[in-house]
């Protein structure tokens, strides 16, 4: 073995440890206007037997409009104004 030989290997072994780190480095951080993902920022979830009270239909009311959410024949929810 040569010298050209060990420049060769030392050469590889540099690029498997770069590749290696780079493969491992953390993710960068978000940027600092980034909105925080939080469990609040689920919505909740409501089974519409508890919404309902056992019955088929809900009146809902959002900014002065009444709307329908009513449970079919197919068990399937539709929503009507």
């Amino acid at each position: 073995m040569g010298w050209a030989d060990f420049s060769l290997i030392r050469y590889e072994l540099f690029a498997f440890v770069f590749i290696l780190r780079a493969v491992n480095a953390a993710p960068p951080p978000p940027p600092p206007n980034a909105p925080a993902v939080t469990a609040a920022a689920t919505p909740p979830r409501v089974p519409f037997a508890e919404l309902s009270s056992g019955r088929r239909e809900v009146y809902i009311e959002h900014a002065g409009q009444v709307y329908r959410l009513s449970l079919t024949a197919q068990n399937k929810l539709i929503l009507t104004k």
